[in-house]
């Protein structure tokens, strides 16, 4: 199973691209699993199939906030090559670029948060974090 597309990289909120093609073409009998984790209530998860034969699945989770998001993918209940894909969303191109430069990092010393990770939305707790899972279940026909 092979993940692409603009919603696994980072990017800012205003003109970010959510989406992103799970291709299960070649993989055989299973299942896969999207889960979405990301700020509460700053998401909607959305998944749907291009064509009965086709076996590639658009997935869509349109952010509403700058923060972390986490996408984990699962083919039969196994990640996929490069899940679980974590993404940061910021508010203004110059704190991407910032973070891309690695002038910040989500925490500071022994864990603290850092000014950088009060600015974009971080300081969430385990309770106060969305899911959204999407599921297909299929066959090497059908999907």
């Amino acid at each position: 199973v092979r993940v692409y597309g603009p919603g696994i990289e980072h990017g800012v909120l205003a003109s970010y691209q959510s989406r992103f093609i799970c291709d299960t073409r070649g993989a055989g009998a299973g299942q896969l699993t999207v889960r979405i984790r990301g700020p509460k209530g700053a998401f909607r998860v959305e998944m749907q199939r291009e064509s009965q034969k086709d076996r590639t699945i658009l997935c869509k989770y349109d952010p509403t906030e700058p923060g972390d998001y986490r996408m984990e993918v699962k083919w039969s209940g196994e990640h996929v090559p490069g899940s679980p894909f974590v993404v940061m969303i910021f508010d203004t191109q110059d704190e991407l670029n910032r973070y891309m430069a690695g002038g910040y990092s989500p925490t500071g010393p022994g864990g603290a948060p850092s000014e950088y990770y009060g600015s974009i939305g971080y300081g969430t707790t385990y309770g106060a974090v969305s899911f959204g899972q999407m599921s297909w279940r299929g066959s090497q026909a059908q999907l």
